[in-house]
């Protein structure tokens, strides 16, 4: 296993396109596929939850910083049952919803997407998803 692969901060310290673009995106979205062509239940619980924190946080500051109709922030998972407490009553606290972004109103999952990702690769673009979450009204 390429343990260069798996450090995502290889492909944040390596890449000076990583600029919280939309397009930038799309840089992610090709390192989540290759950390995909590594066994990924081979992937330590740490190794799996850093590649997914890391990258969903860059997901989602990307969002907060580009969505200029809402007024994105990060919650964690108790504050967001706090605002929706019909939808996270049902949901059990885990990485995916460890920390969420809502307007007040909505909630967005980057890491959710992250994780969705490397379960089903490219239909599941973080590039499409970001994009498609600022224009959510």
């Amino acid at each position: 296993m390429n343990k260069q692969i798996l450090s995502i901060n290889w492909i944040f310290k390596k890449n000076k396109e990583l600029n919280f673009s939309y397009d930038s995106l799309k840089i992610v979205d090709q390192y989540l596929l290759e950390v995909r062509k590594t066994d990924l239940d081979k992937l330590s619980n740490e190794q799996f939850a850093r590649i997914v924190v890391r990258a969903g946080a860059y997901v989602g500051e990307t969002i907060k910083r580009n969505d200029k109709s809402k007024q994105w922030n990060w919650v964690n998972f108790e504050n967001a049952q706090k605002i929706n407490s019909k939808f996270y009553n049902d949901s059990e606290k885990s990485l995916s919803y460890a920390t969420v972004l809502t307007d007040g109103q909505q909630f967005t999952f980057p890491l959710n997407k992250v994780i969705k990702f490397l379960n089903n690769g490219e239909e599941d673009s973080l590039y499409l998803y970001a994009v498609s979450s600022s224009k959510l009204q």
